[in-house]
């Protein structure tokens, strides 16, 4: 579903797919257990040596890589804070600490020139004071508020790439390419993570690291990560996920529309043979031509219902561009 940003004074619609009490995600939704169990550590796919051996030119591709994929850095956050166990993300307002969030709005940043520009998969949240009993707050709050992420001018890719990467290597890559700025920024970010009290969050974090650069090493990097020789292990590891999990549902979906369409097509062949001989009509041989090419199409009918249905194949690249899908 389309994100847009509410106006002053306006109180925003419920989106779809969420309910009061439970906010439902998008397509793919990854526990913290499974993204550690599945995801190889970043190490593994594109090692830190490496990385510094890149030249310049490939170095500010990986930084841009990460830079660029702040809608998913930003869903990594909301799973690490609020992901339940199961499957759905319980918000608890930041201001009451007593009502269910389950109103969402995509946030926006003030600029110098008075616009307001989309901050990039962040979202507002909304504690409910209207229709509902007992009533919220009203308080709104971001993904990033009670979090080292909020008035952070560094991009939340970097961060979570910088948390995969404990050896330092992306403070390395800042630093190498003159990006001092961002090299501050990050730096006040890890430390303030690395200080949070709530050292189940802190876990949570470096956890949906993993997932985080994972998808994007190997999704936008591939010429970096030619190398990589676990790709096969990875794809037999998300596959059985999603078997396990029943989360690849639009492959169900696709074989069963297949089969609704098989025996549409049967019942509208079988209707054409029947409606040949009511009332009896003259046995010409224009009539016994289209006889015969009904009743093949009926056949070759009966074989496609006979024949196993096979989904889509389901490898590394499609799983990967499903895992980034845009959440609703």
């Amino acid at each position: 579903m389309g994100q847009c940003t509410q106006g002053p004074g306006r109180s925003p619609s419920p989106p779809a797919r969420t309910r009061v009490g439970s906010t439902v995600e998008g397509f793919l939704i990854r526990t913290p257990e499974e993204a550690e169990r599945v995801w190889p550590v970043p190490e593994a796919i594109l090692p830190a040596d490496t990385i510094e051996q890149l030249s310049l030119d490939k170095q500010r591709l990986l930084l841009a890589a990460f830079r660029r994929n702040s809608p998913l850095a930003y869903r990594c956050l909301r799973w690490a804070r609020w992901m339940a166990r199961n499957r759905k993300l319980e918000v608890i307002c930041l201001k009451c600490h007593s009502m269910t969030a389950w109103s969402h709005s995509a946030a926006s940043q003030k600029l110098q020139d008075g616009t307001y520009r989309r901050d990039g998969g962040k979202w507002q949240w909304i504690c409910p004071k209207q229709r509902l009993n007992p009533k919220g707050c009203g308080g709104r709050f971001f993904d990033t508020t009670g979090t080292p992420f909020c008035h952070a001018r560094v991009p939340p890719g970097v961060v979570f790439a910088a948390l995969a990467y404990s050896s330092g290597v992306i403070q390395r890559l800042l630093q190498n390419n003159g990006q001092t700025k961002d090299l501050r920024e990050l730096e006040t970010v890890l430390a303030g993570v690395e200080a949070m009290a709530d050292q189940t969050l802190h876990r949570r974090l470096t956890q949906y690291a993993r997932l985080f650069c994972g998808t994007v090493l190997l999704r936008d990097c591939r010429k970096l990560t030619r190398s990589f020789d676990g790709v096969q292990a990875l794809e037999a590891r998300l596959r059985s996920l999603h078997r396990s999990q029943s989360v690849a549902t639009k492959y169900d979906i696709l074989a069963f529309r297949q089969q609704q369409m098989s025996y549409a097509s049967l019942r509208k062949l079988v209707r054409a043979l029947r409606d040949l001989d009511n009332p009896p009509r003259a046995q010409t041989a224009r009539c016994l031509r289209h006889r015969k090419r009904l009743w093949e199409d009926l056949q070759g009918a009966v074989r496609t219902l006979r024949d196993p249905i096979t989904p889509a194949p389901m490898d590394l690249q499609a799983l990967l561009a499903e895992a980034s899908l845009p959440c609703p």
